[in-house]
């Protein structure tokens, strides 16, 4: 007689497994809270975010024992010539002071000649002028340099201070003032004239200090912090193509799953190859190589008009960050041709895959709620992400301010007081840094490891709730007999296997710690080597395989939890139980198994790319609109909106896929279940599943017979 599995299996009483790792992991995040209460009471993510300007204080802030730069907001670094020199001294040591807004040069006439030139002085308390207060300052447009004596005025004519004059425009990008071309329109030829004798700036190698500007600009620093108010600027392209545009293609795609399931699985994988060329194409034209479209690739026509607005100029291609496009023009290629190979590899193995996703789908709406749980999920996972970056950067912040030891030959030789002075290493100006001290350090790898240990959590948990839902469905031949599954399965997962959940993400979330501890590593490694290219390119290769290594045994390890966390659902066994019986059942139906899984998780797979294809290339078109514009901003790339979005819509199409990927491994893991409890016979699985398995078994017998 076969042994058969009353729905009680599933619904039945159950005993708490892995309490000791819950209350590791409750203990664990009573640290993370003390943790980022200490960030809380202590940082201030303004000096991330407005920085520090030559003395040490904080923009737009009311400094204790400093100025009171509550309404100035923008960081300006006004000696030219210091930027200029970038190659001989760091960012954060180029003077840099607090204004209420950019600074402008003074406008040439009809002819192209300027008869006067802006200065941006040092604030007025540093006494070089008498009795002026920051409101005056501010009124005269941060210039007093009538004012100075003669020596002071031949100091600052050489870039040495108190004043500096307005030689380029700059533009205002995230709370700084950044310049945006080479010198304004008359400055030059009026700068050396005689009415002025001012000298020739130049950069640390003679040469033209535009270039050195303009290379400065395209610094990744700098580059992030124009697409950082790029994503700030266009966030509501991002919220409604990477957010709701993805909810409702992914809705349409489950149930296009459901009941048109052969048809769909091909019009999924042709609509994906074609979304892959298309965006191929569409970054080829943006990038410029197809067609005459240069810094139009931008942000098209209408953004591109805006940036040569405000730079006085017109841009070309090389000042612009066309190479990023190209870039990403190379690697969608690259992924278009992949795709291709990939499908033509998998077309053999769609018949019995598209006939389990037909059963995994019929599953998952005989439970309809379930599609409804991963939004929950992915706003709990956001909203954690979220708080967890916020109370890192108050944490961060949270170090102690030091002036930076900057001595350098260029800063000795040419900051001074005057015209003739060489400063001394002590007093050089140096600019200011968060320092943070070990124990800091150390609170910011506990914090980085909840991070790691919570979003694991979360994952597993909802993995569960998922499985135990689906095993419900399975384990009474799919008619099903509770009102509501999914909620019964959130009760049963919070109440008994949370334990469970701690242990197993808790394992996942060290192997991706020591990950990053290699990456860490790595890269203290290639500045140690830098000097030496055989010794860089060994190291290289080292951590490369390194890498490629631990990446695989964390997918291996991340598959292997999954069928444990299906195991725990339908048993309710303890972590380790759970692990080895899922190792078994994987190894004693290899075959079955590493068929339908493979190839439908790659069905599922490829829909996830195609929603996100589909999002990044609406939000391509959606940025591309010559009469679309964002109130009176624009955004200097689509670049990091468009990735943005990608990533976003890839994570919402992931949490519908997932429900549909865990339909169809805990329906076939079940059926391995009750093959090995009925001696070889699935007596409980629903009639639609067995009718293929049993079919695709005896395709394979046949065909391992023809081979012998």
């Amino acid at each position: 007689m076969f042994k058969t599995e009353a729905p009680s299996r599933i619904q039945g009483d159950r005993t708490c497994r892995d309490v000791f790792f819950l209350i590791v992991f409750a203990a664990f995040w009573v640290g993370m809270l003390a943790v980022a209460g200490i960030g809380f009471s202590q940082g201030d993510p303004g000096v991330l975010v407005f920085g520090l300007d030559y003395r040490g204080n904080l923009c737009g802030k009311d400094n204790d024992g400093g100025l009171n730069l509550e309404s100035y907001d923008y960081r300006y670094w006004p000696n030219t010539q210091e930027m200029a020199a970038l190659g001989s001294i760091q960012i954060m040591d180029a003077k840099s002071i607090c204004l209420k807004g950019c600074p402008k040069p003074a406008e040439a006439d009809a002819s192209g000649a300027v008869t006067s030139v802006k200065w941006v002085c040092d604030y007025p308390d540093d006494g070089h002028v008498a009795g002026m207060t920051m409101q005056q300052w501010s009124d005269a447009s941060y210039d007093y340099f009538d004012q100075l004596n003669d020596t002071s005025k031949a100091s600052s004519k050489e870039f040495k201070g108190p004043c500096y004059p307005v030689a380029m425009k700059s533009t205002s990008v995230y709370w700084s003032c950044q310049y945006t071309d080479g010198y304004a329109e008359g400055f030059e030829q009026y700068w050396t004239s005689d009415a002025v004798g001012g000298t020739q700036p130049t950069d640390d190698t003679g040469g033209a200090i535009e270039d050195t500007i303009n290379a400065y600009m395209s610094e990744p620093y700098m580059v992030m912090e124009r697409y950082v108010a790029d994503l700030m600027t266009a966030w509501a392209a991002v919220v409604v193509c990477g957010l709701v545009c993805p909810v409702v293609l992914s809705f349409l795609f489950l149930a296009c799953m459901r009941y048109f399931t052969a048809l769909f699985v091909w019009l999924t994988i042709i609509l994906v190859n074609l979304l892959s060329i298309a965006l191929t194409i569409f970054t080829f034209i943006k990038a410029g190589i197809i067609g005459d479209d240069e810094i139009s690739s931008i942000a098209g026509e209408s953004s591109k008009q805006t940036l040569e607005d405000a730079a006085g100029v017109e841009l070309d291609a090389a000042s612009s960050n066309k190479d990023a496009l190209v870039g990403m023009a190379v690697v969608m290629t690259i992924t278009t041709v992949l795709l291709f190979l990939f499908t033509l590899a998998m077309i053999s193995k769609l018949s019995v895959a598209t006939k389990i996703l037909k059963v995994a789908t019929q599953a998952v709406m005989a439970t309809p709620t379930v599609v409804l749980y991963p939004l929950s999920s992915f706003v709990l996972l956001f909203g954690f992400v979220v708080y967890w970056l916020f109370a890192a950067v108050y944490l961060y912040s949270s170090g102690e301010i030091q002036k930076r030891d900057c001595t350098s030959t260029w800063m000795t030789d040419n900051m001074g007081g005057d015209a003739t002075t060489v400063m001394d290493a002590a007093d050089l100006p140096c600019g200011y840094e968060v320092v943070l001290d070990a124990n800091l350090q150390y609170m910011l790898a506990y914090h980085f490891f909840g991070l790691l240990w919570t979003i694991q959590f979360i994952t597993a948990f909802g993995q569960c709730v998922i499985a135990g839902a689906i095993a419900t469905y399975y384990w009474t031949r799919g008619e099903g007999d509770e009102a509501s599954p999914v909620l019964n399965s959130i009760y049963r997962t919070a109440r008994y296997h949370t334990g469970s959940m701690a242990l197993g993400s808790f394992i996942v979330a060290v192997l991706e710690f020591f990950r990053s501890i290699m990456v860490y590593v790595e890269n203290k490694c290639k500045q140690l080597t830098e000097d030496n290219e055989t010794a860089g390119a060994m190291v290289k290769g080292c951590f490369c395989c390194i890498q490629c290594c631990l990446a695989c045994v964390e997918w291996l390890l991340k598959f292997i939890n999954r069928q444990a966390y299906i195991v725990i659902a339908v048993d309710g066994s303890s972590y380790c139980t759970a692990v080895s019986r899922a190792v078994s059942l994987m190894l004693s139906n290899v075959l079955t198994l590493a068929t339908v899984n493979t190839v439908g998780d790659c069905i599922l797979f490829l829909g996830k790319v195609a929603i996100s294809f589909g999002s990044a290339l609406v939000t391509y078109l959606y940025l591309d609109q010559d009469t679309y514009s964002f109130g009176e901003k624009s955004i200097s790339s689509p670049l990091l909106v468009v990735l943005m979005a990608f990533i976003s819509s890839y994570a919402v199409a992931g949490a519908f896929m997932s429900v549909t990927e865990m339909a169809v491994d805990t329906v076939l893991l079940s059926y391995c279940i009750d093959c090995d409890e009925n001696n070889g016979r699935a007596v409980n699985a629903p009639p639609a599943l067995a009718e293929v398995l049993e079919s695709a078994a005896k395709e394979q017998e046949k065909t391992n017979a023809a081979s012998a």
